[in-house]
């Protein structure tokens, strides 16, 4: 390529990656808009846990003594560098007297090697997620789900609860083009707002999306 074309291809490229840059930078660019709360909604949800058989992998040396159904393999556990050689130059060294004296440098080279183990893939009773009770609604008060567990203890198959999680959205409305927006929000502004508070959200410039975290009371 002559040097004239690899001076073009080079602005060419150039050129693409600022176009590509500040399109990027364009589909985040905001405004805000002054929104109103219509609605409240909710979603709640249980997630039980039973005691069964749950498939896992490890190294065999670190392979829980409770593991059984166990099947071994061979697979790369790390690399180690070897010292494969040197790489030498001559580098010139300027004198006190203005001259130059040629130095003979080496430094070494190093490969990849793969260090390889024993892997174990086995089957250990544990506790583990087997479904979740979830409910869904509107308003300002959280309902959850009913739920009766199979059996509880230590035995093969009971239940138990694990986790309670909620997600609390707000509907929004732009009073001036009648928007709708909904938004998942925390627990505290969720519960702040009424119906017909005033917040602020950022909707992309581009888009017309909403930009959920960016919401503030005006």
């Amino acid at each position: 390529m002559s040097e004239e074309n690899q001076k073009n291809s080079k602005g060419w490229l150039i050129g693409l990656g600022g176009a590509a840059a500040i399109g990027g930078g364009v589909l985040w660019w905001t405004h805000d808009v002054n929104v109103l709360v219509i609605g409240h909604h909710w979603e709640t949800h249980i997630q039980i846990e039973n005691l069964g058989a749950r498939s896992q992998e490890s190294w065999c040396n670190e392979m829980p003594n409770d593991a059984y159904n166990i099947k071994r393999s061979m697979k790369v556990r790390e690399t180690k560098q070897i010292k494969d050689g040197e790489t030498c130059t001559n580098i010139k060294e300027k004198q006190p007297d203005g001259s130059f004296k040629e130095k003979h440098e080496c430094t070494p080279k190093y490969r990849s090697e793969p260090v390889h183990d024993s892997s174990c893939q086995f089957d250990i009773n544990r506790w583990g997620l087997a479904r979740t009770i979830s409910k869904t609604g509107d308003g300002k008060t959280l309902q959850w789900g009913t739920f009766q567990l199979k059996c509880t203890g230590e035995m093969f198959g009971c239940e138990r609860e694990s986790n309670r999680k909620t997600k609390l959205f707000l509907s929004l409305k732009d009073p001036e083009n009648q928007q709708i927006y909904r938004c998942e929000v925390p627990e505290n502004i969720w519960q702040t707002t009424q119906t017909n508070s005033k917040l602020t959200l950022k909707v992309s410039n581009v888009t017309g999306g909403e930009r959920c975290s960016s919401i503030s009371f005006q």
